[in-house]
C-alpha cells in the first residue's frame, strides 16, 4: 500500500539497510535505530507478506523478519546499536516462529488497554489481550520496552485518573522482563 512498505521487497530491504546505515555513519553515537510501522492498519498484503502473516499467526512475523534481516546486517560494524520496532495494533501479538535477534528491541505498545484496571487484570477485558502479548513476547525477546499511554483519547486535556494503576503495571512490566 502508499502507507506500508513490503517489508518481503528485496528491494525494500536493500534501500532500509542502506539509509540505516547513512543514519548510523553521520551519527556515531547513536545506540538505538527505530524502524516501525506506519501509525495505521495499512500493512502490505501481498502474496509474499500474506504467507509469512499466516505462517506467523501474525503481521508481527513479517516485521520481525525486516527487522531481523536489519539488525544482522548492521550487526559486525555496529556492534553497540540496536533495532527498535513496535508491537504496535496489527503487530502487537507475538510471531509463532521467528524470534527478535539479541540486537533488536521489541516496543510493546498499550494504546488499547484500559487504564482504570491493572494490565494484570484479565477479567478487564481490555487487558486480557495485552496482558497475553507481553507474556507471549517476554518467552522470545530479551529487550521489550513497552511504551506506554495514559492518556484519556476523547479529551486530552482532560485529567486522567490512572493514579492506582501505575504501582502494579510497573510491577507486571518488570515482571515480564520490560527493560525499558
Amino acid at each position: 500500500t502508499p502507507n506500508q512498505l513490503c517489508l518481503t521487497n528485496p528491494g525494500t530491504l536493500q534501500l532500509v539497510i542502506r539509509e540505516v546505515r547513512d543514519i548510523l555513519a553521520a551519527n556515531p553515537d547513536a545506540q538505538i535505530i527505530s524502524l516501525t510501522q506506519h501509525d495505521n492498519g495499512d500493512y502490505c498484503q501481498c502474496p509474499n507478506c500474506k504467507a509469512v502473516d499466516e505462517y506467523e499467526g501474525s503481521q508481527s512475523g513479517t516485521m520481525i523478519r525486516f527487522v531481523n534481516a536489519v539488525a544482522d546486517a548492521i550487526k559486525d560494524d555496529y556492534p553497540n546499536v540496536s533495532i527498535d520496532t513496535f508491537a504496535y495494533t496489527y503487530t502487537r501479538k507475538p510471531p509463532l516462529h521467528v524470534v527478535p535477534r539479541d540486537n533488536v528491541i521489541v516496543r510493546l505498545c498499550s494504546i488499547e488497554c484500559c487504564w482504570a484496571h491493572p494490565i494484570r487484570d484479565t477479567n478487564c477485558a481490555d487487558n486480557a489481550a495485552f496482558n497475553a502479548d507481553i507474556i507471549g513476547w517476554q518467552k522470545i525477546c530479551k529487550r521489550i520496552y513497552v511504551w506506554d499511554y495514559t492518556t484519556f483519547f476523547a479529551n486530552f486535556l482532560d485529567v486522567f485518573p490512572n493514579f492506582g494503576v501505575l504501582q502494579p503495571n510497573l510491577q507486571f512490566f518488570a515482571e515480564n522482563n520490560v527493560k525499558g
